[in-house]
């Protein structure tokens, strides 16, 4: 009867300390409705390619008034006129949501593009506050305030937002066209008691890549152990690849999966056990990034013995194929790529234009005609194509070009670049005609920043001396 008793009392108080310990996560769980990043797995992932198709995504699931943190090199927080906002607001309402997609990235026509997707979704109700979380240098500035000054004029932001913006900590706050805006380097992120839209750019890591001068798994795991820290509460989220357009070089894109995986096992990260077809990757891109083609093939060489068939290692065999001078092999890769993975068929811009900048020429049109060859209307093969033709003396052939993808849209960047091809033929007033086009489009979606176009800028001025009647340079 008495060991009866001792065992009845200890098991009572098993049963207590097993409450003590355990109710406080009990009740962290009942008080978290949605899972902490890099703390527990986040299913509720969205891959893109654009950054901009998530906004139709966030529209469906009927967010409203939501604090959204973009991880992104980018702002993304472009002004949108307001016709294309009562537009949106108009389509938003009758849940037309392939109109909407179908009125998405389309130059100057388009109802909203990657750099103005977060403006619509803070019109349309569904954003209240940001958080822009991006890679520059600025936001390691010793004075946040005067980092932050200089990034929001790099982007183009007029004195009157700018003033706005106030030190708070190691983070900057003011208004963006009305928006709540609190811009951070991810160390300095302060915690959020609310549940976020968390959406990250991939461009975001191969720009602090190159920074740190590091590889891409020291960056990833810098960035997950910091997000830890942050006890951040996801209801959604969204990582775009954004490599068409060149934000997101190709050799990276799988930066983006890696992520994706990561927030779906955070155990990865939390006790640094990284699969071992990421160490592959980080080693052979980086052997890459660095400029050892031949090491690098040799990674991937090895790797594919292992991993026959996946895709990221093809990828990375195939560019270092071509960067060595292999280009039939490299052609034969690409091809046995694609037959896997299509997605990857933008390496023939990535290599073509790689190869332009080094002046091989003859090489380098050879992959981007094959990208066209397979997307004949592509706006991002066209302009590849031209800039190399552009920056090889070719000013004729690159107007050209221009000229057709100035035929589908008003495309800023076309119009500029027509401008300075224009100027090289010694077309001076056409050139001016082109200049001034394209100043009006930056002001339709409030970009006031030319420090995109500097050659530009240097013609106009050189352009207006000579209407003035004065000679270039003086005074």
């Amino acid at each position: 009867m008495l060991k009866s008793l001792r065992r009845c009392a200890l098991l009572h108080t098993v049963f207590f300390l097993c409450i003590v310990v355990i109710s406080p996560y009990i009740l962290s769980c009942q008080n978290q409705s949605h899972p902490v990043a890099v703390v527990d797995p986040v299913s509720n992932i969205a891959m893109v390619e654009d950054h901009s198709e998530v906004l139709v995504q966030w529209m469906k699931a009927g967010y409203k008034d939501m604090v959204l943190v973009n991880v992104d090199h980018h702002d993304d927080l472009r002004l949108i006129p307001e016709y294309k906002i009562n537009r949106l607001i108009s389509l938003y309402k009758d849940k037309k949501w392939d109109e909407i997609l179908r009125e998405r990235d389309r130059g100057i026509r388009s109802l909203y593009i990657l750099g103005d997707f977060i403006y619509a979704a803070y019109r349309l109700g569904i954003v209240k506050k940001l958080y822009w979380v991006g890679s520059s240098g600025f936001l390691y500035h010793k004075d946040i305030l005067q980092g932050a000054d200089a990034l929001l004029r790099a982007f183009g932001y007029a004195d009157d937002v700018i003033a706005t913006f106030q030190k708070r900590g190691n983070t900057v706050t003011g208004s963006i066209f009305g928006l709540d805006v609190t811009i951070s380097s991810i160390e300095s992120l302060p915690k959020i008691k609310k549940p976020v839209l968390l959406t990250i750019d991939t461009d975001y890591f191969p720009n602090k890549i190159e920074k740190a001068q590091s590889g891409e798994l020291a960056v990833l795991n810098e960035f997950f152990m910091n997000l830890r820290n942050k006890n951040m509460q996801v209801q959604h989220a969204s990582i775009a690849y954004s490599v068409y357009g060149n934000y997101t070089p190709v050799t990276a894109r799988h930066i983006g999966d890696e992520i994706a995986h990561g927030f779906l096992h955070p155990e990865i990260f939390i006790t640094h056990s990284f699969p071992e077809l990421w160490i592959y990757r980080d080693k052979g891109f980086g052997l890459l990034r660095n400029g050892f083609q031949e090491d690098a093939l040799k990674v991937f060489i090895d790797a594919l013995d292992r991993y026959q068939n996946e895709p990221t290692l093809m990828l990375g065999k195939a560019v270092s194929l071509a960067f060595i001078g292999k280009d039939n092999e490299a052609f034969q890769a690409m091809a046995e790529l694609l037959f896997i993975k299509k997605e990857y068929d933008y390496a023939y811009i990535f290599i073509g234009a790689s190869l332009g900048k080094e002046k091989m020429m003859e090489r380098a049109e050879r992959y981007l005609k094959e990208y066209l060859r397979l997307h004949p209307g592509s706006i991002h093969g066209l302009m590849s194509y031209a800039d190399i033709l552009y920056a090889d003396g070719r000013d004729e052939e690159a107007l050209d070009i221009f000229g057709k993808v100035l035929a589908m849209d008003e495309y800023v960047n076309a119009v500029m670049y027509a401008g300075d091809a224009l100027f090289h033929l010694k077309r001076y007033e056409d050139a001016m005609s082109y200049y001034e086009r394209g100043l009006a489009l930056l002001n339709r979606i409030g970009y006031r920043s030319l420090r995109d176009y500097p050659e530009s800028v240097r013609n106009m001025n050189f352009i207006r001396s000579l209407m003035n009647g004065k000679a270039p340079g003086n005074k």
